[in-house]
C-alpha cells in the first residue's frame, strides 16, 4: 500500500503578492485550485490515505481538505523542511510514502514508481525529468541510480517534486532537505524518468504559465483564453482576455482586463489594467 505526503506549509515567498492572499498549494489552475487537483488525481489511483503538513495560513488549507477524513494534518509551530517527512514513519507499517511538493502539478506515475521499487528492490525512486532551462539544481546520475546533487546548475536531470521511498527511508530523514540524508547513507536510490506535463508554481510569471499550459493540457481550446474560478461575474460591457480570476471577483461597467491576475474578492469597476497583479489593496505590475 502507499500513503501519501504533500507538502504544502511552505511561505512561498517567490509567489508574493499572490503567496500573501493564499498559500501556493490553493493557487487555481484553470479554477480548480492546484491541491484539489493533486488529490482528486490520487484518490483516482487508489490512494485515498495521506498527511499534509501546515505551517503558512493553516486554517485556508484545512478548511478546505475538512471533507477528507482519511488525511491527517501535522500544524508545525516551526517550518522543518523534510523533516517533517519522519513524522508520517509510525503510520506506515509496511506502506511506501509518496512524497509530492505542494507547488507542482503534474500526472503522477505511481503504478511506474512503484514497479521501479518493486522491480529493483531498492529503498526509494525519485522522479525525474530533462532540463535545459540552467534553472534548477541537476542531480548526478549513472543510468538509473542516483548519486547526488550537483550544486549548480547545468543541463542534465532534475527532481520533479515527487519521489517514493520505503519507511527504511522516512524515519532516516533528519535534515530540512532529505538529499542531503540520501548523499550521506547508503541507501539504494533510483530514477524514474517522466516526460508528462509538469508545471512547476514557484513564482508569479511561472504560475502564470503554468495555467496557459494546464488549459492546453485539459484541451481547452478556442477563443476560452482566460482562467476562471467560481462566483466570478464578467458584465456583458466588460472584456477579459488571457488572465487568470480567482474567486468572487466582479468585473463591471466597461473595464477591460488583460494578461494579467485578479486575486479575488475585487470589483473592478470601468477601470482598465494591463499585465498586471490586482488584490484587494494594491496593484502591482506582473
Amino acid at each position: 500500500m502507499i500513503r501519501f505526503f504533500i507538502l504544502a506549509g511552505g511561505y512561498g515567498k517567490r509567489a508574493r503578492p499572490l503567496s500573501q492572499v493564499k498559500p501556493k498549494p490553493l493557487f487555481p489552475l484553470h479554477g480548480t485550485p492546484l491541491i484539489e487537483l493533486i488529490l482528486n488525481q490520487l484518490q483516482k489511483k487508489g490512494l485515498a490515505k495521506g498527511f499534509i503538513n501546515l505551517h503558512y495560513k493553516p486554517e485556508i488549507i484545512r478548511q478546505h481538505i475538512k471533507a477528507r477524513s482519511d488525511i491527517i494534518c501535522f500544524h508545525e509551530k516551526k517550518l522543518s523542511g523534510s523533516k517533517i517527512l519522519k513524522r508520517a514513519a509510525d503510520f506506515l507499517g509496511d506502506d511506501l510514502l509518496l512524497v509530492i511538493n505542494g507547488d507542482v502539478y503534474l500526472d503522477i506515475p505511481v503504478l511506474q514508481l512503484n514497479q521501479s521499487i518493486s522491480k529493483s528492490g531498492s529503498d526509494g525512486v525519485l522522479l525525474v525529468r530533462k532540463d535545459t532551462t540552467l534553472c534548477y539544481s541537476t542531480l548526478r546520475v549513472h543510468q538509473d541510480k542516483y548519486l547526488g546533487v550537483e550544486h549548480n546548475a547545468g543541463v542534465g536531470v532534475i527532481y520533479t517534486g515527487v519521489a517514493l521511498f520505503k519507511k527504511s527511508v522516512v524515519e532516516r530523514i533528519n535534515v530540512s532537505n532529505f538529499f542531503q540524508m540520501l548523499d550521506k547513507s547508503q541507501f539504494d536510490i533510483r530514477i524514474l524518468h517522466h516526460e508528462g506535463i509538469w508545471l512547476d508554481i514557484g513564482d508569479v510569471r511561472s504560475y502564470f504559465k503554468s495555467n496557459s499550459e494546464y488549459r492546453k493540457y485539459i484541451k481547452i481550446e478556442g477563443h476560452q483564453t482566460n482562467s476562471i474560478s467560481h462566483n466570478v461575474v464578467i458584465s456583458p460591457d466588460s472584456r477579459v482576455e488571457k488572465s487568470i480570476i480567482w474567486e468572487n471577483t466582479r468585473v463591471v461597467n466597461n473595464s477591460h482586463i488583460s494578461n494579467s491576475i485578479i486575486t479575488g474578492k475585487v470589483i473592478l469597476d470601468s477601470v482598465n489594467y494591463n499585465n498586471q497583479i490586482i488584490t484587494e489593496d494594491r496593484v502591482y505590475e506582473l
